[in-house]
């Protein structure tokens, strides 16, 4: 996954360099191996000086040359360099025609990972040249480049030479006292077989039903340097079953792909296939079946997206139906529903299906409708088939002050507040009557002038007693605190500020009343920071509260208000030690990304910043890497230079007390930053997170869940991604992808599930793996400018320990442009859970809040 229109992330590998070899950082000149001369090298005036060529004390070795070479022939080739003393190596090799010094066949990087990297191909006067593009630094006194040799695809070029050049440096970063070693190696060819090719066709067998189509892959691999062209045929179809090739033939070697088609009236049976190619006077075949089952009645099916939807008496609610085809239907289905309560309405867009497709049901429900859970059933007439889908609608009194939820093993549910009338805010608190409190999530989307600027998710909050967050005021920046009290008495609140430096200042409390809430920006009363702030924000309370922070940003131009989630440290609790991994940065192309530390204590914190590509190679993106945080402190690096993506490494000293990282992407297009999302860093072996996927890619309206895993370890790692729908029960898809040593992988839903995934769909992912991982979670989306939006969607840890005390939501907010989305889901093994969301204001009343699913 990358952040970016499809998702945050494209591969980007930065490599760190040291010494000289052949006098350049990132690989010699061309031509400087002795291939026009054997004083044409680099051990001359502007190179390499101060040694002969050749010196004694070391050696220079080509390994894996055959006595004769064959045509087409792959020889994996390792170049040797040995010398005592030296600490880094380079060489350069091409492969010339020795008649006319005219490239011969053609060279690539051997080897994989680390060892491919450090070579690269360049070409030149129309011949290849294999050399090293990263100093080997290392204190050993060999070492080895490996180069794959593809011989020429016909003997006639006669003998081929093989020139080598290698320095063994001594790392002082000067041209002097290094050591320049040449050899040339000469082979000829040999006799090889005639030309020939063979063929394979995939698969064996191929079920199909008479008038559909059945697909074969033809393969062609041409051997002893064969480069004809072979003409493809089959044989023994049953009558009303013709077959045809693309391509029609294959030059030298290749895929074609053999389409059967079969007529309706085709018998059923198995068929046995012979494909033929020929090529001149070589013929060869291979064999396959074709299974022809009787054709089934064209037919249909109707399903919906959900089992049961909710709808506030005065308020409306949809739902997706989907017509789903068989054995070729091709007909109109029209839809209709029956069912409905005296009062409500039911219309569908659109209400004609042909074929397939999707259709949106509208119901809305008058004030008079008596709540209560009405079945109702969703036809599909066509002709003289029908078929229904059965969809249950419960509505609920005008407004709601709470919503009781049941949430089973990895089930999840969504509603959203309408949007509608004056700003209302308040918080919401989650009690469950049986099981454990469940997982939650809850995203503020806000509107100005009826389009959707910003997003920010919101994990639900335990109560604490003391915190720190991350506080910046100044510009277009400012932070904001809201604290929920839903203790039976007042909790006083004690704060103070500190700046970058390190120093307090800015001290003070306030109350919150028995039930109430308090939400103000650090800079307006009653914590009055200023208009200038950088560092942190610390607070004790008398009572146990909820506390969430956000960072606000007015963007350029528009003055659109973008909202970001901050982390709330819990400074009661231990600091974590060692290295802390950010699952996700996105650099270049728009990105940029800042890395902020927080010190949750009262000792400096130091240590380095490591930004590692999705290959899990360092990559340098900020200026200086180091940290150092005062007590009690922050601090922010941000990103620059090159294009870059991957995850974040914040490594203490010593393996010591590490800071709370946090970081925080900005996409900006064009000078006007259009969506900010923070990631605070985990770690784990299983995680659960609530995903979405709906409308279509690109497009306004559309909704993706993207997701970005780092290992965390120093070996590879294999991450499974299991789906499971809204109702807890699998949505029978799993995949298992590998991840590389320090590496990373980012993807949105849809292209990790690619071409399975139903549409919409709404439920809960799983991602393990058998070593440690980190993860974020991410939700996309198109605007209605066409504008990509991105916020957390924050995972849970699957381990961590299940309780049931309450959660809140400290923060609520509807109307006035704000709508509030809640999301619960099962976030830890075999969690159950059935309780209450209530809705309060801030004085602590029951807030009466229409929800929409």
């Amino acid at each position: 996954m990358r952040v970016k229109h499809t998702f945050l992330f494209t591969l980007l590998l930065g490599l760190g360099w040291a010494g000289f070899l052949f006098a350049y950082q990132n690989g010699p000149d061309p031509a400087v191996n002795g291939i026009f001369g054997s004083t044409n090298n680099c051990a001359q005036a502007g190179c390499h000086v101060g040694n002969p060529v050749n010196a004694p004390g070391g050696s220079l070795t080509l390994l894996g040359l055959p006595a004769e070479w064959t045509a087409g022939q792959t020889y994996p080739l390792t170049v040797l360099i040995q010398r005592t003393a030296t600490v880094t190596y380079g060489f350069q090799l091409s492969a010339v025609f020795d008649s006319n010094s005219q490239q011969a066949g053609s060279l690539t990087k051997g080897g994989t990972g680390v060892a491919a990297n450090r070579i690269s191909i360049v070409s030149a006067g129309g011949v290849q040249y294999a050399q090293h593009n990263q100093v080997n630094a290392q204190s050993a006194a060999t070492t080895q480049f490996l180069v794959n040799w593809t011989a020429p695809s016909s003997t006639s070029g006669g003998t081929v030479r093989f020139n080598v050049a290698a320095n063994a440096a001594n790392g002082n970063i000067q041209n002097t006292g290094d050591f320049i070693y040449t050899l040339v190696e000469r082979r000829s060819p040999g006799a090889g077989p005639a030309p020939d090719f063979s063929m394979t066709a995939t698969p064996a067998t191929a079920a199909v039903t008479a008038g559909q189509s059945a697909s074969y892959t033809t393969s062609i691999a041409g051997g002893n340097g064969f480069a004809g062209s072979v003409a493809l045929s089959v044989t023994g179809l049953p009558s009303g079953a013709t077959g045809s090739f693309n391509p029609a033939s294959v030059t030298g070697g290749g895929d074609s792909t053999l389409t059967i088609s079969t007529a309706g009236t085709v018998a059923a049976g198995t068929y046995p296939l012979t494909i033929t190619g020929v090529s001149g006077s070589v013929t060869h075949s291979a064999s396959v079946s074709l299974s022809v089952s009787a054709a089934a009645p064209a037919d249909f099916s109707i399903a919906v997206n959900a089992p049961s939807v909710s709808v506030a008496a005065g308020a409306n609610t949809t739902a997706s139906v989907a017509v789903v085809p068989a054995n070729g239907f091709a007909a109109s289905v029209a839809l209709t529903v029956t069912g409905l309560p005296a009062g409500a309405s039911g219309s569908f867009s659109p209400s004609l299906v042909t074929a397939s497709g999707n259709s949106t049901l509208t119901i809305t429900v008058s004030g008079a409708v008596v709540p209560g859970t009405y079945p109702l059933v969703i036809a599909g007439t066509s002709g003289s088939l029908t078929h229904t889908a059965a969809l249950s609608l419960a509505v609920t009194a005008p407004g709601n002050t709470s919503r009781t939820f049941a949430i089973a093993n990895f089930s999840s549910n969504s509603s959203s507040t309408d949007g509608t009338g004056a700003l209302g805010v308040g918080y919401a608190r989650i009690s469950a009557t049986t099981g454990t409190a469940p997982a939650g999530v809850e995203i503020f989307g806000y509107r100005a002038n009826n389009v959707l600027v910003g997003e920010t998710g919101v994990p639900a909050s335990p109560l604490i007693a003391s915190g720190r967050i991350y506080a910046e005021v100044g510009g277009a920046v400012n932070t904001g605190l809201a604290i929920a009290n839903p203790g039976t008495s007042t909790a006083t609140i004690n704060f103070f500020f500190t700046n970058a430096s390190g120093a307090d200042f800015g001290s003070g409390s306030t109350t919150i009343p028995a039930g109430g809430q308090l939400a103000k920006f650090l800079n307006e009363t009653p914590f009055s920071g200023g208009s200038n702030v950088q560092g942190t924000f610390s607070f004790t309370s008398t009572l146990p509260v909820s506390v969430i922070a956000l960072r606000g940003f007015t963007n350029e131009v528009r003055n659109d208000f973008l909202i970001t989630t901050l982390p709330v440290i819990d400074t009661s609790a231990a600091a974590g030690t060692g290295t802390q991994i950010l699952p996700h940065f996105a650099n270049g192309g728009g990105w940029t990304t800042q890395v902020i530390l927080v010190n949750p204590g009262s000792t400096t914190l130091t240590g380095t910043l490591q930004f590692v590509s999705t290959a899990g190679v360092p990559v340098t993106v900020v200026s200086n890497p180091n940290y150092s945080v005062p007590p009690r402190s922050s601090q922010k690096l941000v990103t620059s230079g090159p294009e870059a993506y991957g995850s974040v490494r914040v490594q203490p000293s010593s393996g010591g007390a590490a800071p709370v990282p946090l970081v925080v992407f900005s996409y900006k297009p064009g000078g006007i930053t259009l969506t900010e999302a923070g990631a605070p860093a985990n770690a784990g072996t299983a995680f659960r997170m609530y995903v979405e996927s709906s409308g279509t890619s690109g497009q306004p309206g559309n909704i993706q869940s993207g997701i970005a895993v780092a290992n965390g370890g120093a070996t590879a790692a294999s991450v499974t991604f299991e789906l499971f729908k809204a109702d807890g029960t699998s949505a029978g898809l799993t995949r298992t992808i590998p991840i590389a040593p320090s590496g990373q992988y980012a993807s949105f839903l849809a292209e990790i599930f690619r071409g399975t995934l139903p549409q919409p769909f709404s439920g809960v992912l799983r991602i393990s793996a058998p070593s440690s991982i980190s993860v974020v979670g991410l939700r996309g989306r198109y605007n209605e400018r066409s504008e990509f939006l991105i916020t957390t969607t924050p995972p849970a840890l699957e381990s961590a320990a299940a309780s049931g005390a309450e959660l809140l939501f400290p923060h609520l907010v509807n109307g006035g442009g704000y709508t509030t989305q809640f999301i619960l889901f099962s976030g830890t093994a075999g969690q159950t859970s059935a309780g209450t969301l209530r809705f309060f204001n801030q004085n602590g009343a029951a807030l009466s809040l229409i929800l929409n699913q």
